[in-house]
């Protein structure tokens, strides 16, 4: 039979003992239906007037204590190292998701990407805005051409204008010359003539009348004829130049259509196919890398159901939809190697200490503002689980000093005297013999590395280096924070039952230790000592390899003892500075104080 199927087969049984549970359950109560919130709250009712007998006594509490029992053993411990994880292995290799290899564009380099489109697509836009400026440059310069013609044909109309009347009047003087010649030889004639008759007196004056007159017009003509000649001189040279203009337009236009239109099309052309080419080559690993995610799909799908099946009835795991595939793989992975912590039921201890601790208020108070409000005061779980664990002498010390429901007594009263009972009580100050006082050691200064002793660097749990390194001396377990440089000495020690744990921050021997507080955060606290050596937020898993998950003193006892082999030595009381008896290990006695404060008594010693 494989692993997997044994585990189903384990899981199949346990079903069948939760469905025998819910039966017994169903009689105990006389076959009521319970509600949910009865059932989270414990408050189990057997219905009225019912005919079904119970068939046992079985109580809300054991069904309480059963559930408890059956999620705190529900673990797996590892058979080789003997390590508790919180869920079962699947028992296969973690699986390796497929990469994705995209197709490259060899212009490119690397396989293409929306930016490069838009790079490309900025280029294909400027193509084409310089292509329509070309065209429209083309239509403007026809326009151009078609008006340089135009003024061609206005200029020669011009000039055929000029010339026929410039001919006109070249005739016109020509003829006046013929006659004025004409005149000149009658007058020659007329002028020899001896003698002269009546008439050709006559014709002699009119023709010397005529003369000045025709004279007179010939300069008028020529000067008509001389300006005309510059006029139609001046509009052919203008002529000239429009028609040259025209050429050189023309040509442009040539160019622009002939060159610069199919460069910038073939241009065109060319980014168009590269957007295309770039889109498909896209498209195309788009597709590969789709493919590639439904087979690692397939892969972690796999995985998973395996997980599944190994932790049917304790956790059943999915995909988030924003989750990536390498993330869900690593949080399966992650489960896998989660250890078990007993500190996950930590809300549900939370919750029933406090109603405990309500309950036990009523011992000397019956106010039930008062009570809900000291049970407020205390923020810390397990201040409340040593409160309710000590409650037995707490309660006789609050009762010697305050008597049975003070109303006199407030809620700061009560509280401080609780932490002073609880503090008394944790550092067995009832039936020890108290020695005399000892000079007070700080946590913060670093103590002295042993000597001849082999140091362990550890390790975080991703396998970087940590600032930490540990070892042994003298049954006790030596921790030294080299980047901060402060180091300590912890022990664990007994006295009359009770169970202590004591540090020294100068060496391992004998007159060094006193015991820490797991109350409060002053110099001596156990707090205190976690943030002076950063074993705080970045540095926890460290903690959890030198002290374990719990926070409870005595669990982190049973760690140092089971963990790093520390044998219990014999606690001595002290008397500190402040009159307070701490616990110690091997501190020199002085003579015994005559007085003890304790509260707002005075015991005399």
């Amino acid at each position: 039979m494989s692993f997997l199927n044994k585990r189903v087969e384990e899981s199949m049984k346990q079903a069948k003992l939760l469905v025998q549970m819910n039966e017994i359950s169903y009689r105990a109560l006389n076959g009521t239906r319970q509600t949910r919130s009865n059932f989270i709250n414990n408050d189990f009712k057997e219905q009225a007037h019912t005919d079904k007998p119970a068939v046992g006594s079985l109580t809300s509490e054991m069904i309480s204590q059963y559930k408890r029992d059956e999620e705190e053993n529900n673990k797996y411990v590892d058979p080789t190292s003997g390590k508790e994880f919180l869920y079962n292995p699947t028992g296969m290799s973690a699986p390796v998701l497929n990469t994705s290899t995209p197709i490259n564009i060899s212009s490119l380099g690397h396989p293409a990407t929306l930016s490069d489109v838009q790079g490309e697509q900025a280029k294909y836009d400027s193509i084409v805005h310089d292509l329509n400026d070309k065209k429209q440059d083309i239509k403007d310069k026809k326009i151009e051409s078609k008006n340089k013609k135009s003024t061609v044909a206005v200029l020669q109309a011009k000039l055929k204008e000029l010339e026929e009347t410039y001919n006109k009047l070249k005739d016109t003087k020509d003829k006046l010359i013929v006659t004025g010649n004409d005149i000149q030889k009658r007058l020659s004639i007329l002028t020899g003539l001896s003698k002269k008759t009546t008439e050709e007196m006559e014709e002699m004056n009119e023709l010397t009348t005529k003369l000045p007159e025709l004279k007179n017009h010939l300069v008028v003509l020529t000067k008509q004829i001389n300006d005309m000649a510059a006029e139609h001189g001046k509009i052919f040279a203008e002529g000239k130049t429009v028609v040259a203009e025209k050429t050189v337009i023309d040509d442009e236009i040539k160019d622009m259509i002939n060159f610069d239109v199919p460069l910038l099309e073939k241009k065109f052309d060319a980014s168009k196919k590269i957007i295309e080419t770039y889109q498909d080559n896209i498209k195309d690993n788009e597709i590969i890398e789709r493919d590639t995610e439904r087979e690692n799909k397939q892969i972690l799908k796999g995985y998973e159901d395996t997980f599944n099946i190994m932790n049917k009835n304790r956790y059943q795991i999915t995909q988030d939809p924003t989750e990536t595939d390498a993330s869900y793989l690593k949080r399966i992975e992650s489960l896998e190697k989660l250890e078990f912590d007993p500190t996950i039921f930590k809300d549900r201890a939370r919750t029933e200490g406090n109603r405990k601790f309500m309950k036990n208020l009523k011992d000397i108070t019956r106010d039930d503002s008062k009570i809900s409000s000291i049970v407020n005061s205390f923020s810390s779980p397990e201040e409340v689980f040593l409160i309710n664990s000590n409650w037995s002498n707490i309660s006789n010390l609050l009762t010697r000093q305050f008597g049975k429901d003070n109303k006199n007594v407030s809620v700061n009263e009560y509280k401080t005297e609780i932490m002073k009972a609880l503090e008394t009580v944790q550092n067995g100050t009832a039936n020890i013999t108290v020695v005399a006082p000892t000079a007070v050691t700080s946590i913060i200064a670093p103590a002295t590395a042993p000597s001849g002793v082999t140091l362990t660097k550890l390790n975080h749990i991703d396998g970087t280096p940590s600032d930490f390194m540990i070892g042994i001396e003298n049954n006790s377990l030596f921790i030294k924070n080299i980047t901060e440089n402060k180091a300590i000495y912890i022990k664990t020690v007994t006295k009359g039952g009770l169970k202590y744990i004591v540090f020294s921050n100068s060496t391992s021997d004998e007159n060094n230790f006193r015991s820490f507080k797991f109350v409060g955060n002053d110099s001596f606290s156990w707090k205190t000592m976690l943030s002076t050596m950063k074993l705080e937020h970045g540095n926890s898993d460290i903690k959890i390899v030198l002290f374990g998950l719990s926070r409870v003193k005595e669990d982190i006892f049973d760690f140092l003892q089971t963990t790093h082999k520390l044998k219990s030595d014999v606690a001595k009381p002290f008397v500190d500075s402040t009159n307070k008896v701490v616990m110690g290990y091997g501190l020199k006695t002085q003579d015994i104080p005559d007085i003890c404060h304790f509260g707002k008594n005075i015991i005399l010693l």
